[in-house]
């Protein structure tokens, strides 16, 4: 039984929008994740949260709510990095891609000091990339399909 074409295409070939539904869904039960985004607020000669866990491939933005400048820069470690001076209503930010725990610090006020821990992010049960791509590929191949193949028909005539 072949697949009906107007599942996955309407008639002027384009993809219909239930199928794109079917495709997020698909990404959704695969464990596909987003990153997200944690905001440090510096105020008060201190970085808050003081102490944070974020998955790997988030991204850090720290904020100086200060009336004097400040740093976020990494003790000595594995990975480095370092905010530059930061004045009030400046941020910046740095997306972190390796698992572990990096101390830092404000270099104009070494007493200021706080964590944040990398860690991988737990496995979603689901189908996984390689499953998600096996089945988008069979739903746009079978409607590809349905589509192109040819229907032949045996006419007999008569006189």
């Amino acid at each position: 039984m072949c697949a009906n074409r107007n599942w996955v295409f309407n008639m002027d070939g384009k993809m219909k929008l239930k199928t794109l539904f079917t495709v997020l869904a698909m990404m959704m039960l695969s464990g596909f994740a987003f990153s997200a985004v944690h905001n440090i607020d510096i105020a008060g000669f201190a970085f808050s949260p003081d102490t944070l866990t974020i998955n790997v491939g988030d991204s850090v933005v720290w904020t100086n709510q200060d009336t004097a400048p400040h740093t976020a820069t990494t003790d000595d470690g594995g990975m480095t990095f370092d905010s530059g001076t930061l004045t009030t209503g400046m941020s910046w930010g740095i997306v972190l891609n390796t698992p572990g725990s990096y101390p830092y610090h404000c270099e104009i006020h070494p007493a200021m000091t706080a964590m944040i821990t990398v860690q991988a992010p737990e496995p979603v049960p689901g189908l996984g990339f390689v499953g998600l791509l096996i089945l988008c590929l069979l739903i746009i191949g079978s409607g590809l399909y349905a589509m192109c193949r040819k229907k032949t028909r045996t006419v007999y005539y008569s006189n």
